[in-house]
This record gives C-alpha cells, structure tokens and sequence, in this order.
C-alpha cells in the first residue's frame, strides 16, 4: 500500500499551531484548580487585569520574556508595561505594570 502524505501551505500550518495553542489554553482553563487559581487572582488584581493565553495575544504583542515577567505592548493604545506570569495551575498573565523609559 502506498503512503500518502499531505502536503500543508506555511499558512495553514501557522493556523494549525494556533488552532492547538487555543485548544491547550481551552482545557487549561476549564480544570477546576485552574478555574480557582483564575478567580484567585482576579479577586486581587480585578477581573479586567487577568489573562489567558489567547487573551494574552488578542490584547498584547510580547516583546520580552523573563522567568517571573513578560514584558509587553498593549494592540492599540501602545502603552509597553509587564505582566506577571504563573504556570500552573493554567497559564495566567497578570497585574500589568507601566514601564517607565
């Protein structure tokens, strides 16, 4: 039997990669220690100053990644600060912070 072997475009391999990171996110999300840690943070930092990682990339481009920080630029108004990051349980960007230059 012959192997037959898809070929994909650049781009469709780039929305594959993002179709996956979205679904990873989804489920990180959806377990009930992450959901704690979620509604935790938002207790202390507000609603509006926690997020995921597609609401990372819709509201920010990342410009520099540290072990505790990841520095960033709001899409749209332009304001660079940084956020603070934990892994586990989910993956959540927190507290944005204004850089001074």
């Amino acid at each position: 039997m012959k192997r037959i072997t898809l070929k994909r475009t650049e781009h469709e391999d780039q929305q594959a990669q993002k179709d996956y990171e979205a679904y990873k996110n989804e489920v990180r999300d959806v377990t009930p220690a992450a959901k704690q840690e979620r509604a935790r943070l938002e207790a202390i930092h507000g609603e509006e100053n926690v997020w995921n990682m597609n609401e990372l990339i819709h509201n920010f481009d990342v410009l520099e990644i540290t072990k505790t920080f990841v520095f960033v630029r709001r899409r749209g108004g332009k304001e660079e600060g940084r956020l603070q990051y934990i892994s586990l349980p989910g993956a959540y960007w927190f507290s944005f912070g204004y850089e001074k230059k």
